[in-house]
């Protein structure tokens, strides 16, 4: 079951959206528990309520607290909940992209253009429970290709760096050509020989380095990021803005 929450602050337009889900979710066979708020403060008084969200729909203008500072909140918290802005005005699209949300509707548009949006929203979470194993010294191991944030070669072996909470190191046996083919169609890039990396964790890329969230951090020796060769910049950064295009 997916946990969905509707923040709008125009009741015609709740009722309406949450109807809308309903039924779209009814006629995917999908099941769906929906929440509406009235405003952003009532859906972050309960932070770790926020976390428990599959996919947020946020009205950005809103009273007080508008959509924007809403989804700053919740990308605070959670970077993994899917993000959809609403808005009878299509002036404050270009900030979705920092925000990361999946799309950005117009209200004239609802009928038209939420049943692509949600089909996507269910796509990009169906993608998360997605796994790859990995051979280990404990043997075989079942992982989340979404905890993944990086992959870094090393002494014929590969050091998986995954984030649940914390960063955390696998060491498996494997060779890097072999994850850049079964990870490449899932958003990742090759920055650089030695390294693999799952664009979705990508804060910065400039001047060489690759950097991550704060609250990702890096594994020991790569503190100060990963590096990308001068001669391969521009190749990378442009693949990078396109796995970032897609992944939207």
């Amino acid at each position: 079951m997916y946990k969905i929450a509707i923040c709008e602050d125009e009741e015609y337009y709740a009722k309406k959206i949450r109807q809308m889900l309903e039924s779209l979710l009814l006629e995917r066979g999908k099941e769906g528990e929906i929440d509406v708020f009235e405003s952003g403060e009532d859906l972050c008084r309960n932070l770790k309520r926020i976390k428990t969200y599959d996919m947020i729909f946020l009205d950005v203008e809103m009273r007080e607290m508008n959509g924007i500072e809403v989804a700053e909140v919740i990308r605070s918290v959670n970077r993994d909940i899917v993000l959809a802005f609403i808005s009878a005005y299509a002036e404050y699209a270009h900030r979705g992209y920092r925000l990361e949300t999946l799309r950005y509707i117009l209200k004239s548009q609802l009928d038209e253009e939420l049943p692509e949006c949600l089909d996507t929203m269910l796509e990009k979470l169906e993608k998360k429970e997605q796994t790859i194993r990995l051979k280990c010294s404990c043997g075989l191991k079942e992982i989340k290709i979404e905890s993944i944030v990086y992959i870094r070669s090393f002494n014929r072996k590969i050091l998986c760096y995954l984030y649940e909470d914390r960063l955390k190191q696998l060491e498996a046996y494997g060779k890097m050509q072999d994850m850049v083919k079964r990870l490449e169609s899932r958003g990742f890039l090759r920055i650089h020989r030695s390294y693999l990396v799952n664009s979705k964790y990508i804060e910065d890329l400039k001047r060489g380095v690759v950097r991550f969230t704060r609250e990702v951090g890096y594994g020991e020796g790569d503190l100060d990021g990963l590096p990308i060769p001068a001669t391969k910049y521009n190749e990378i950064r442009e693949q990078y803005f396109k796995i970032r295009g897609d992944l939207k």
